[in-house]
């Protein structure tokens, strides 16, 4: 063997080494990385359908009704604050009152 052929082995065997080497490392950290943007995507496309769809539409009008409703009640009771100011209440006594009704029902008082 000449001096040549010694070295265009040795230059296989080191881009033999090369492509091994990358085989071991690049292939796990390209599944790595891919893994990931696989997952961020289907995140990304559940997030997409999921927020367009008819049940969060239901429940984002049923939670904006009940923060109306939430601020015109505060608003009504700051409203009764300032109109009672010069009133001053009696002590009238204690009442209690118990339902004896199948349902309980608190809403009636």
């Amino acid at each position: 063997m000449s001096g040549q052929d010694v070295k265009g082995l040795f230059l296989i065997l080191i881009l033999c080494g090369i492509v091994y080497a990358i085989q071991i490392v690049a292939i796990p950290i390209i599944l790595f990385i891919l893994f990931f943007v696989i997952m961020g995507l289907l995140f990304w496309l559940y997030d997409f359908f999921y927020f367009k769809s008819e049940s969060f539409l239901v429940i984002k009008s049923s939670l904006e009704r009940n923060a109306k409703d939430f601020n015109d009640l505060n608003k009504h009771i700051e409203e009764l604050k300032r109109a009672y100011i010069d009133i001053k209440s009696a002590d009238n006594g204690h009442a209690e009152y118990y339902d004896n009704s199948l349902y309980n029902d608190k809403d009636l008082i």
